[in-house]
């Protein structure tokens, strides 16, 4: 469901200072929330056309038209992702399975269902996609795509394969692929080099080849990975200039967190996720709103923010289970009279995508079940990934269950890498680390 696949990481500082300058001006941004939000697209008139000409077709019975169905179907893909409503979605992936049915030897279909199948969380499907699109038409910036069908399912050794065989090494989709495994290795500074490359890229698009929502993207990521190697302030002003190209959810959210948690202005965080979500924000948003309207006291509001979000993921076609699976475990598995569902579902996101992330949720439910064992399996198992704060906080949890010497070693070590966590869980360090110390 992502436009942008992780929301800004920033390192911080977690006591409070009320003599340091506030990173992100309030006036500043409040200005850019007073854009109105566009209801329309500029796939609108494109999808009316191949509309029209479709019916016109059913009206005089003509042969089905996989040509014409496919390119309606890559249509409502693209105003997807540029409104990220999941409706156009879900038509697309009507459309697509039309095609199978009544013209399964249709072979121009498989792109378009890499793109369906990447938006709706099915990598599995993605990449069995893009291969066969790479078996039929050879084209070799589309092992570029296969990198991230690859890199989502976990399998990194082929998704380097795959980048490996793509020629264009000073391409903006090659570059962004690149930095993107340089930041999965562990090498943030190079991956921050790289993406300079593809901004430089895109700054001397001379024949505006590349559309100016690929830049605001660039900035995202340049602030996510200044975020990374320690400089937030770096991180903002990428922000700022990705947001005077395009206002979008994705650079709301993210400069929204810097002011929830470098800035601490709880009240202006509040209203910038309000605006993302009238840009067509993902539902996880509501679960954002959550937590600071109960840092804010809010506690009626906090509790209906999640209510709103649990309501979109219950109701949503099944189609966009990939989306909701993993937050909607870690929210059922706070309720023991949920505990089994919320593994069902932890079980399910793990299945269609074995990442760090799902080893990491697993482990929780497990803890929440109160299957130690199991729980330190995955743990480890995601930790031996990566050692994101979500990571670390969790195998800090399940130490201190089990009693192990070395818990407090690792709730320090989870305070030290706190900067993706948000008040709650950072109180909730400090408690066991003053534990520790008494």
């Amino acid at each position: 469901m992502k436009k942008y696949l992780s929301i800004l990481l920033i390192l911080i500082s977690l006591q409070l200072s009320f003599s340091k300058e506030p990173l992100v001006q309030a006036e500043k941004i409040l200005k850019i929330l007073e854009t109105p939000a566009s209801i329309t697209s500029s796939q609108d008139n494109e999808i009316q056309f191949l509309e029209d000409k479709l019916f016109q077709q059913k009206v005089k019975k003509e042969k089905f038209d996989a040509f014409t169905t496919n390119a309606l179907a890559g249509s409502f893909l693209a105003k997807f992702k540029e409104k990220n409503d999941p409706k156009d979605l879900l038509k697309a992936g009507k459309l697509l399975e039309e095609i199978r049915q009544k013209e399964p030897s249709f072979n121009r279909i498989y792109l378009n269902l890499y793109f369906y199948n990447s938006n709706i969380h099915n990598f599995k499907g993605a990449s069995e996609a893009i291969e066969n699109e790479i078996r039929l038409r050879g084209k070799n910036y589309l092992h570029a795509y296969a990198f991230d069908a690859f890199r989502e399912l976990g399998e990194i050794e082929i998704a380097k394969k795959h980048l490996a065989k793509v020629e264009a090494k000073e391409d903006f989709f090659y570059l962004t692929r690149l930095a993107a495994l340089q930041d999965f290795e562990g090498s943030g500074g190079k991956a921050f080099e790289t993406m300079l490359k593809a901004e430089k890229i895109l700054l001397n698009d001379k024949h505006k080849i590349y559309p100016k929502s690929n830049l605001a993207w660039c900035y995202f990521r340049l602030a996510d990975l200044s975020g990374h190697t320690g400089n937030p302030k770096l991180a903002v002003e990428f922000l700022f200039k990705g947001l005077a190209i395009e206002v979008n959810a994705g650079l709301l959210d993210a400069i929204g967190w810097i002011v929830y948690k470098e800035d601490k202005n709880l009240e202006l965080a509040h209203k910038i996720y309000e605006t993302s979500l009238l840009w067509g924000a993902e539902p996880e948003t509501y679960l954002m709103l959550s937590e600071i309207q109960r840092n804010l006291g809010k506690l009626e509001d906090s509790k209906k923010s999640e209510e709103n979000f649990i309501f979109i993921a219950e109701n949503s076609d099944e189609k966009l289970n990939g989306w909701f699976d993993r937050p909607l475990a870690l929210i059922y598995s706070e309720d023991s009279n949920k505990i089994n569902l919320a593994l069902k579902l932890a079980k399910r996101d793990f299945e269609r995508r074995p990442t760090r992330e799902s080893f990491d949720c697993l482990s929780y439910v497990y803890l929440q079940k109160g299957d130690l064992k199991l729980a330190k399996e995955f743990s480890e198992k995601a930790l031996k990934l990566s050692k994101e704060p979500s990571v670390l906080l969790h195998s800090a949890m399940i130490s201190s269950k089990l009693n192990e010497a070395k818990s407090c070693e690792k709730w320090q070590m989870a305070f030290e890498e706190a900067y993706e966590l948000t008040f709650s869980e950072v109180e909730e360090i400090q408690q066991q680390i003053d534990k520790c110390q008494n």
